[in-house]
């Protein structure tokens, strides 16, 4: 995973503990990656037009080591 353009902040997604999906108001959301040690990333679903809740299970596969494709 990677943030931002100038900036690059590199995390394996082992060490994220927890995935949530955050109302910023005015219909905005992002999918908040919780870091193990207690930092969190914010990636704007709605900015990038996602599906907030879509993208945010879409995450949580990644988080739990499966390809989004790989639906049980």
């Amino acid at each position: 995973m990677t943030k931002g353009r100038g900036h690059k902040s590199v995390r394996k997604w082992q060490d994220i503990s927890q995935v949530s999906l955050v109302h910023e108001g005015y219909g905005r959301f992002s999918v908040r990656l919780h870091e193990i040690g207690g930092a969190y990333t914010d990636i704007p679903a709605s900015d990038l037009r996602l599906s907030p809740s879509d993208f945010r299970f879409e995450v949580m596969d990644l988080v739990q080591g499966k390809q989004p494709a790989d639906k049980v």
